[in-house]
This record gives structure tokens, sequence and C-alpha cells, in this order.
């Protein structure tokens, strides 16, 4: 009774009455009034009706079933809806000669994490010994894993928090007691894989049970232990039912590391959309050879890009007494970047790296002597004349979603839980499913068109109730966030 009760209290009628009154019975009291005078209400529950349905062994009384299936397709639908989808430019893993060679800081911030990763995807999950089940071989490779972390840790293992983590691992995997600190990270990942990586829906109810909801890593653990050939349809229709440009993509990605060059054939290498005309598949592979003429010619320049950084930064950071943490977050930036097309971009990226921003939240020094020298030599250097201070702006796309809603939190004194829902606004109106050829402009506006939407419309456009999220906007002001984002984006 007490589920069916939170379900009405979701309701998009009870939503509304919530705005309204304050006594929640007085809710209640007015939807069984209006009910008893013949009023119906779409969304709403009728919980006597359903609780005797479920409680009736007739075969023809179908009132409880009907009703759980339209609530699994609505949260069906929903998820597919809702669902974020990860982008191929954003480039979080890449793979060089069949061996994971970066891992981007945005999915591990850790550098010895990261090292971890790749040694534990190299050098021990592409083990032959590993080719089973995962339940045959859980507490070796529970074992294995860790004397691996051990190995990459050295001399700072038996202060680490990986050692912490690790044996209590292999204590769970045994079924003897344990304290699991159960997060989205490395080490919950690999946990979930050894325990309940032998099947893809177990992996991914045990990891919904314990409230993760980052699956990045593990199921790039299962891929690896299981191979793709027993990847479930479950697991790959996620990928394959999705819009024919955004596979694409994803299989350009792939394609690009394994092999290390463009699709032949660019989009008609893949069997959508694809055209028996001659004279387009003609041009199609003309124009793919000359973008792997591009390919090729960005790459060195990215190289020589690259080495002059490296070579400036030495320069710079000569007399620094944290020269080596400079240097090596200033690698890591790097290798994060596949290309470098735009030092400014660049940077502004950099910033995010450790030591280069400061705890005010100003560049440090070295950052300024180095941006001032590889871009203002473009002209793109600005300086706030009336605080003499610079200013840098910040490229509207999805890659920099994290700087512009730390922009308007760190401006723009909102709750954060305001802050977070304006995060999945940008999100949402940044998504390469949807962007198109728009012009930052008309991305902005689209911005502040969703934020109007959450704020002041009771229903969106496919008809789902806002009205929380109108209570929540409230103390929103739209006009103020739009000119702080076309002052300092691009």
């Amino acid at each position: 009774m007490y589920l069916f009760q939170e379900l009405q209290n979701r309701s998009s009628v009870a939503l509304y009455l919530q705005s309204k009154l304050r006594n929640p019975e007085e809710i209640n009291e007015v939807i069984n009034y209006l009910k008893q005078d013949g009023c119906t209400f779409p969304n709403s529950i009728d919980s006597k009706l359903l609780i005797d349905s479920f409680e009736n062994t007739k075969v023809e009384d179908v009132t409880a079933l009907k009703w759980l299936e339209n609530e699994n397709k609505s949260l069906i639908d929903r998820k597919i809806k809702e669902q974020i989808k990860l982008l191929p430019s954003d480039e979080e893993i890449i793979v060089v000669d069949n061996k994971l060679d970066k891992i981007n800081y945005s999915l591990i911030t850790d550098t010895t994490e990261r090292l971890l990763m790749k040694a534990w995807v190299n050098e021990v999950l592409n083990s032959p010994d590993y080719n089973e089940k995962v339940s045959v071989f859980a507490e070796s490779l529970s074992d294995v894993v860790t004397r691996k972390a051990k190995e990459v840790y050295g001399k700072t293992w038996d202060e680490s928090n990986a050692k912490k983590e690790l044996n209590q691992m292999r204590r769970y995997v045994r079924g003897q007691e344990s304290i699991i600190n159960w997060k989205d990270g490395l080490f919950s990942s690999i946990t979930a894989v050894i325990c309940k990586g032998s099947d893809w829906e177990q992996l991914q109810n045990f990891m919904q049970s314990k409230s993760l909801s980052d699956y990045r890593m593990a199921f790039a653990f299962y891929g690896e232990l299981n191979g793709f050939a027993n990847l479930t349809r479950l697991f790959t229709d996620i990928l394959f039912n999705l819009d024919e440009t955004y596979v694409e993509d994803v299989y350009k990605e792939l394609f690009g590391q394994l092999h290390g060059e463009d699709p032949k054939h660019g989009s008609s290498s893949i069997n959508i959309s694809s055209t028996n005309e001659e004279n387009a598949e003609n041009q199609e592979i003309i124009t793919d050879k000359k973008h792997l003429g591009n390919v090729i010619e960005e790459g060195h320049n990215t190289r020589q890009k690259k080495q002059d950084i490296l070579n400036y930064a030495n320069i710079v950071l000569k007399r620094n007494s944290k020269k080596e943490i400079y240097k090596e977050s200033l690698q890591q930036a790097l290798d994060d970047s596949r290309e470098i097309t735009d030092m400014k971009s660049f940077f502004s990226k950099l910033r995010q790296y450790e030591g280069w921003t400061k705890k005010d939240g100003k560049p440090c020094k070295a950052w300024v002597d180095m941006y001032k020298h590889f871009v203002n030599e473009e002209g793109l250097l600005l300086f706030d004349v009336n605080e003499g201070r610079m200013h840098v702006t910040i490229p509207f796309d999805y890659n920099h979603i994290k700087e512009i809603i730390k922009l308007i939190s760190d401006n723009l004194s909102y709750s954060d839980k305001v802050i977070s829902y304006l995060a999945k606004d940008l999100e949402w109106v940044l998504n390469s499913t949807y962007i198109g050829n728009k012009t930052t402009q008309e991305l902005i506006m689209d911005f502040k068109h969703q934020i109007e939407e959450g704020k002041m419309k009771p229903k969106s456009a496919n008809g789902k109730d806002l009205t929380w999220k109108n209570k929540l906007y409230q103390e929103i002001d739209i006009n103020s966030i739009i000119s702080l984002v076309k002052d300092n984006c691009e």
C-alpha cells in the first residue's frame, strides 16, 4: 500500500496540489473526492483496485498485469529519452597497437590509478588464463589484480587507498567479512566485475543494487574478459539501436583506434543508408582520401605543437619549486589531447589539471606566461582593463560543460541542486544528436529556452510534468545566466 501511495504522490495532479496545499492528507482527500464525483486522472493510481487484482487468482483479471506492463514500458521509454551518450570526440580512452594507451583525465583524475587501469587491461585481463566465466577464477583474479596494483604503486603501496580497497575486495570475493566503499570509480568497478562479471545483466543489476551509476570502467573490464562475440544482444543493442549518425561516429572512432586510419569508404563502410550509385560512392572515396590526408597532416602539426609546448614549459618552469608536478600534469594534458587544432582551447583545458589553477580560481603564473607566448601571437589574449586580470573565454560545447557550469556557480548564488539541473539542461542542449550546424549564439538561445521551459512551463513538449522544476527554478534569473554565458563563452 505504501508503494502505491508513493507513486500516487508523484502523479501530475498530486504534484500540482502539493504546490497549493500544505497538508499531505488534504491532497488525498481532494483526489478521492474528485474521483467519487466521476473525475479521472491519466497518471493517478487506484491502489485498492490494483491490490485486489494482485490478490485475485482468476486468470481473466489482468488489471494488475497490464498496469505493470505499462509501467515497465514507460520506464524503458524514459530511459531511452534521458540517456546521455558518450561522445567519440571526447576520446576517454585511446587504443594503440591493440593496447590501452591513454586514459582521459576526465575518466580517472588520479595519475597512479590511470597507470593501474592500463596495467590491468594490458597485462592482466587480456591473459588467456581468464577466458572462461569470471566466477571460475574470481578468487585468483582478485589476487592477481591486487599484486599488479602493488607493483604499480611501488613504495607508496602500504599507505595507499588502493591497498585498503583491494584487500577488502579479496575478502568480499571469498565471502568473508569486509567493508567495501561502494562508489563510482576504479576499485568498485573491478570489484563488481570480479564478483558478477560472468553475466552482463547480473553485473548491471549488481551495480544498481550498490547505487553505482557510472558503468564505463566496469563494462570496459567486462568486455575485455568476455570478448565482443560473447556480448549479449541486450548490451550491444543499446548502441546499435541509436541513431545512425551516432553509430557511424562510434564505428569510425573504433576503426581508427584499431587500424590507425579512417575507414576506406567513410560512412558507406557501415550498412546504414548506403547507396549503390557509382558516382556517389566514388565521390565518397575521393572525399575520404582527402580527409585521410588531412588527418596525417594534422597529426604532424599536433606533434610539433606538443613538442613546442613542452620546450617552452621547460624554460618557464626552470626555477619553479613545483616544476615536477607541473610537468607531469602538463604531460597528462598533452596525452589526453589527441589533436591540438586551437592553442586557446588547449590552454583553457589545461587549467583543469593539477597545479595550473590556484585555490582562488585564477591561473598560476606559469600558465599565464605560456598562454601569453602561444595564444597572444594569434591575438586571442584578452585583459579586463578595470581589474587588470586576464579573461579567458570558454568554448560553448559539450566538452566544456563543466567549465560553463562552474562559471555560473562561481558568479551566481544558486543552490547545488539548481546547478546540477542547469548542468543537465546544458548537456541536453549541447548533445551532438541535436546541435547540428547551429552557431554558438543559437545554442546559447537554446539553453535559454530550455531554462525558460523548466521555470515557467507546467509540462514539457512531450507532456512530462515540470511543476517540480518550476518550483526549483523560481530563484533563477535567466537573463543573468545568459548574459554571463554570452560574455564568457565563444
